[in-house]
This record gives structure tokens, sequence and C-alpha cells, in this order.
């Protein structure tokens, strides 16, 4: 018994030996790695205290084993002195790191600086272009112009990245930080142009895709979203170049652009509304006096069709019919959720005693539940809008209240026969 412990000891010491040695032998092949692998050196004393211990108690066994002259076997053996002799070996393999270490810290600090002179040298580039930015009036090169400061702008947020890489490795190195200010002072030079040059290239695009896209597919919230953000950049822009006036004169013609076709919003969110249905597309045809629906073999197809067919004259009457669906369309879908609300939910049937009999339990979140429903419904039945749903509410309703009385019945005759089932 002794053998056995003595011997499992041994085997414990050295996989936990070997796993520290493992991590020691993987190459650092970046700075922060290296750092990492001096923080673990500096942990091994502590995160070995135990196994040590164990050691202590394995050759403390083994030498009762030799006070009774027992022949251990060869794997045991080998096992003994192995395990006896990894902390001398992990203590070289520190050394041997360390060493590496010291060698490493010099090459990858060389290599940080030659870094960094390359760095500076597309920093002073990139200093030069953006001092010349201001070349770029033409609005008629809008595409090409918000590519280049795509481009430019991503080379800032990447040196940006750099400069701090470049300061956390510093602080490893043991090396005075280097002030980078110049990155975020160029970056905010060049925030006037990505303002105004990309909200630019952004609506020119946006523009094209919303008037050439299906109708159907268009996302009126987006749009909303998007448009907006664009013209309060470009409107900042506006006001950063008010000493530049080319090309304040075209953040304020795409400005004026983008508040021209703001006014046909909400007609767009009134025809893009989820409710409408064939018989508000009819509703709407018939007060507009010609044919107005989406889809294939339909007169409005694209954003264009809106223009074309001059619905911002009928917006009235238009947006007034597609309220009306979608207050139709909340009932629609309050009825459909609430059908949902009860697929996950079940009776839970139990055994009652050893009667052999079983009883309903857990009826408080059905019943919750049911009353809740049984509101809902009663507030929509007054719903001046509940004519297409009405008689799908007028079932779901008295589905709700018979499934009510069920079970307040069902529950009043299982407490009933609980009260009276020990009497009989």
């Amino acid at each position: 018994l002794i053998a056995e412990k003595a011997a499992a000891k041994s085997r414990r010491v050295i996989a936990e030996y070997k796993e520290v040695h493992a991590r020691l032998k993987v190459k650092a092949v970046t700075i922060e790695e290296v750092a990492e692998l001096e923080e673990f050196i500096s942990e091994i004393p502590r995160q070995t205290e135990d196994v040590r211990r164990v050691i202590e108690e394995m050759l403390a066994q083994f030498e009762v084993l030799d006070e009774f002259n027992f022949q251990l076997p060869d794997e045991q053996f080998s096992d003994k002195w192995d395990a006896y002799g990894w902390p001398r070996k992990i203590e070289d393999t520190v050394d041997e790191v360390l060493k590496q270490i010291d060698k490493d810290r010099n090459a990858y600090q060389d290599e940080m600086r030659s870094e960094q002179a390359a760095f500076d040298r597309e920093l002073d580039d990139l200093e030069l272009v953006i001092a010349d930015f201001g070349k770029h009036q033409d609005i008629n090169e809008i595409e090409s112009i918000g590519k280049e400061v795509r481009a430019r702008s991503k080379a800032l947020k990447e040196h940006s990245a750099l400069s701090k890489k470049f300061q956390s490795r510093e602080v490893l190195f043991g090396l005075e930080q280097t002030d980078y200010d110049r990155v975020a002072r160029l970056a905010k030079e060049f925030e006037r142009y990505e303002q105004l040059w990309m909200s630019a290239d952004d609506w020119y695009k946006w523009n094209k895709a919303w008037m050439e896209d299906p109708f159907e597919t268009l996302e009126p919230s987006q749009m909303e979203q998007d448009l907006g953000e664009a013209i309060r950049n470009v409107f900042k822009a506006s006001k950063a170049f008010a000493e530049v006036p080319e090309i304040k004169a075209v953040a304020d013609e795409v400005k004026a652009q983008m508040e021209k076709f703001k006014p046909i919003m909400p007609l767009v969110t009134a025809l893009r509304n989820p409710g409408l249905r064939d018989r508000h597309w009819d509703k709407i045809s018939q007060d507009v006096n010609f044919d107005v629906r989406p889809g294939e073999g339909g007169s409005l197809n694209t954003l264009r069709d809106v223009y074309r067919l001059d619905l911002m004259e009928k917006e009235e009457v238009i947006v007034k019919v597609c309220e009306s669906a979608g207050k139709e369309y909340a009932i629609e879908a309050a009825l459909d959720k609430m059908w949902r609300e009860w697929e996950p939910l079940t009776f839970e049937i139990v055994p009652y005693r050893e009667t052999g009999t079983f009883v309903l339990k857990g009826a408080d979140e059905v019943q919750q539940q049911l009353d809740d429903h049984i509101v809902m419904t009663q507030a929509m039945s007054f719903s001046p809008f509940k004519k297409p749903h009405e008689q799908r509410l007028e079932e779901w309703g008295a589905k709700l209240n018979l499934m009510s009385e069920i079970i307040d019945q069902w529950l009043a005759c299982q407490r009933n026969w609980m009260y009276l089932e020990p009497i009989f």
C-alpha cells in the first residue's frame, strides 16, 4: 500500500512539472508574450509549492520501503528519481529561458524601434495628405473623394491603434512612453472631411438605391435614421468649413438635397406599414382615383413611382388609411402574440398521495395568463378598428372565458375531493 501511494505521488509530481516545463518551452514571439512568460516564471515557486511538499512525502514513503528492503519495480524506481530530479530540471530550464528572454527583449526592442521609425514616416506622409485635402472641392467627384476619405480614415484609425500598441510595449520594455498626440490631432483635423465627404458619398449611394430598389424592400426606420445622421454630419461640416467657401458650398448643396428628400419619408413610412392588406390598397386606390399597390403587376414598384404618381399630393388620405391599417395590424399582432404565449404552457398533473388519483398542480400561472388575456381581449373588442378581426376576437374571448370557467370548476371540485377523500 505504501509503495502504491509513493508511486502515485511520483506520477503526480512528474505530470505537474511536465506542464510547467512545457509552458517554459513555448517560444515567446512578441514582447507581450515575453512579459507573460516572465510573469509565469515569477509564479513558479508559488505554483509548485504543493508539489514540493508531495516530493517530501514521496521520499519519506520510499525511505520506509528502503528500510524494509522493499524491491521497487523498474518503472517505479525510474519514476522516483525522475520526480526527485524535476525541481532541478525546472531551475535549469528557467535559467535558460531567462537568458533567451534577455536576447529576445533586445531583439524585440530593436524591432519596435524600426517599426516606430516607419510609423513616423507614414504619419508624416499622412499629415501632408490631410493638409492638402482642402483641394477636393468638386461635388461631381463625391464618389472618388468619398473612397479616398474612407481610406485615409481607416489609416488614421490603424495608426491610432498602433500608437497605443507602441506605448503599451514601451511600458513592458521599461521605456518612457512616446508622445503620439499628433495622431489624435490629425484625426481631429480630418474629422470635418469625414463628416462631409463620407456622408455625401453615403447619401448619393442611398438615394440611388432607394430610388431603384423594389419598394417592398425599403426600411423606413433605417432610412430615417441614416438620413438624420447624415444631415447632422453635413451640418457640422458646413460650420467647420465656414472659412472655406468652396467646400462649404458643397456641404450646403448636399444638405439641401437631403432636406428636399426628407418630406417624403412620412409617406414612405405609411406605405411600408406592415399592416397594409389588399383591402387597404383598394381603399387607397379608391380615395386617389387610380390603382395604387406594390408588387408584381402593381403601379408602386419603386420609390420613383411615388413621385411619378404624385402621391405626395394625396398624402393626407393615404396616411389616414395606413394609420387605420396599423391599428388593425396591432390587434392582429396582439392576437397572434397571445396565441404564441400559450404554446409553452402545460398542465402539471401529479399523483395525489397513495390514492391512485391525480390532481392538477400549479395552475396559478395559467389562471394569471387567462385573466391578463381576457382583459386584453375585452379592451381590443372596444376598439373602433376591430372590424376585420371581430369574429376572431369573439371566438378567442369565448375560448378564454370557457377555459377560465373550466379551470375554476376543476379546482373547486379538486379542493372538495381532497377535503373529503380522507373521510371515505
